[in-house]
């Protein structure tokens, strides 16, 4: 037994007192290797610099202790050596040469720097039990992660307790709070779901329900683009279907789980077989005319709502009728006053994007602003088994001040329209065939995007779009690839922030495939 309350607790300063240790099993390097290179090292490899930016976001968290050991001749962390390079870099950026720029900006207006100079430690008395304390952290299962479900729970309990989404992602930036509160809602809607079989009720709420299979298929692109699923400014959802065709449609899904059709194994990919025929036959119960009768109405008990913003008096948050002339995609047709071929969303009542162009091409808000200072996320959110890059760029994409910085904006957009195309292929074991060289350029992404989607029958009408990205017309150079490349390799070329808002709003039916 490990009897860690008679171990000493020492005040150290992190720049003099306490040094990384060069034993550290994670460390490929000799034992002998001087202080530099282990930082350098643990930030390379160990991502300490994203550590650094947690500390600066949310805070020095004292629920571990580093453990410190003499040895030597001097004092070394034996437990906790990312934490100190950490707080030695904030402390000093200049001792990570390839991260102090970074560093130095995300601390320059940190106020708790000179509170992390000195830190509690506690001091292990010998190497013997400093090895058996590691073991234990690093061996066995003493914490329990959370899993998504229950993440996703905690930040929902945040919403109900009264708290909007802004105020969450403030308290929270280092979580991925957007996509954890969309996860919860989408899985409450199924659990509310008035299943006409109790079995499915008992099924959903039951302890054994899987639940990891069910946000497979509601965390899809393809689920959210069939059913318009979309998140309000204060966490909500809203689909572009009724609540009577959810409910049948999610009657579908929950039986074939509970009857072990529907399962990780069947759908280990969104791109296996289960998994489309699945998607295909919800598109058929979104696609179906509406029918008003009572057949549909028995599900909830009320006729189906038409959504406020497609030309009713309404609050723009209720569902679209499905009798309406819709899109592939189940959507009402906005009411075009664009010329034709211009690209650019028609106008329909209400203010609300409208959610098809009859085409099967989702279009953005028709009300953008450009004179707004950010892009408009759109709801859109990068999929949790996208790289963590882009995730980073996404989340600068959306913050970044576009009336200040419109050509870094403008790179930015380049580079995350060509990396979530990238990063799309890969997901579905699509391969993305250069034609000039060995390496995947833009040019190469936006072909085979534009073969892709001429293969999806409901996404046909996105071939507009790409061909937009693609064209080397004058009038729409301000959003097309060319212009792009112009504004990155030319010397004489600069952008405005209209562009930037121009080009990502044409962009954005193009992200509501790609992402959730």
């Amino acid at each position: 037994m490990i009897d860690m309350t008679s171990w000493p607790e020492l005040d150290v300063d992190v720049l003099d007192d306490v040094a990384l240790d060069p034993a550290n099993i994670r460390l490929e390097m000799p034992v002998n290797a001087p202080q530099p290179d282990i930082m350098r090292d643990i930030f390379v490899n160990g991502d300490a610099f994203s550590l650094v930016e947690g500390i600066v976001k949310v805070g020095y968290l004292t629920h571990e202790t580093p453990i410190v050991l003499d040895r030597d001749g001097g004092t070394f962390v034996v437990e906790g050596n990312r934490r100190l390079a950490a707080l030695k870099a904030i402390q000093n950026p200049y001792l990570i040469p390839e991260y102090q720029a970074r560093i130095t900006t995300l601390t320059k207006d940190f106020s708790g720097r000179d509170n992390l100079r000195v830190i509690r430690v506690k001091k292990a008395p010998d190497q013997d039990l400093a090895n058996r304390v590691i073991a234990a952290i690093h061996t066995s299962n003493i914490r329990s992660p959370w899993k998504p479900p229950r993440q996703a729970a905690f930040f929902q309990a945040q919403v109900d307790a009264g708290k909007t989404l802004q105020v969450l992602l403030e308290e929270y930036p280092l979580s991925s709070v957007r996509r954890y509160v969309r996860a919860s809602q989408l899985l409450n809607k199924f659990k509310n779901v008035p299943y006409r079989d109790p079995q499915l009720s008992d099924y959903i709420h039951s302890a054994k329900f899987p639940t990891s299979t069910l946000a497979r298929i509601y965390e899809s692109a393809e689920f959210n683009r069939i059913l318009g699923i979309e998140m309000r400014p204060n966490g909500s959802i809203r689909t572009s279907t009724t609540d009577a065709r959810f409910n049948r449609l999610a009657t579908l899904i929950i039986q074939g789980m509970c009857d072990g059709d529907l399962t990780a194994r069947t759908m280990p990919k969104t791109s296996s077989k289960t998994f489309t025929d699945l998607m295909n036959k919800i598109q058929q119960i979104v696609n179906e005319p509406g029918r008003g009768g009572a057949s549909e109405q028995a599900n909830n008990g009320k006729a189906e709502p038409r959504d406020g913003g497609h030309g009713n008096k309404g609050t723009g948050d209720q569902s679209n009728d499905d009798g309406a002339t819709g899109s592939p995609g189940g959507g009402a047709t906005g009411v075009s006053n664009s010329p034709a071929g211009s690209g650019q969303p028609g106008n329909g009542s209400g203010g609300e994007p409208q959610s098809g162009t009859g085409n099967g091409a989702p279009q953005a808000d028709p009300t953008r602003k450009p004179n707004s200072v950010r892009l408009d996320p759109h709801g859109l959110s990068v999929p949790q088994s996208f790289p963590v890059a882009i995730h980073k760029i996404f989340a600068e994409l959306i913050e970044i001040h576009v009336q200040k910085y419109p050509n870094a904006v403008m790179d930015l957009l380049r580079t995350f329209l060509e990396k979530v195309i990238k990063a799309y292929a890969r997901e579905g074991d699509y391969k993305i065939v250069p034609r000039n060289g060995n390496h995947v350029q833009l040019s190469d992404c936006l072909v085979w995007l534009n073969a892709h989607v001429g293969n999806l029958p409901n996404y046909k009408g996105l071939s507009s779009v790409i061909n937009r990205i693609q064209s080397r017309d004058s009038r729409l150079y301000p959003t097309s690839a060319a212009y792009l490349n112009d504004i990155n390799h030319n010397p004489d070329m600069h952008a405005t922030p209209g562009d930037a808002h121009e080009l990502w709003e044409a962009m954005i039916s193009l992200m509501r495939l790609m992402l959730k």
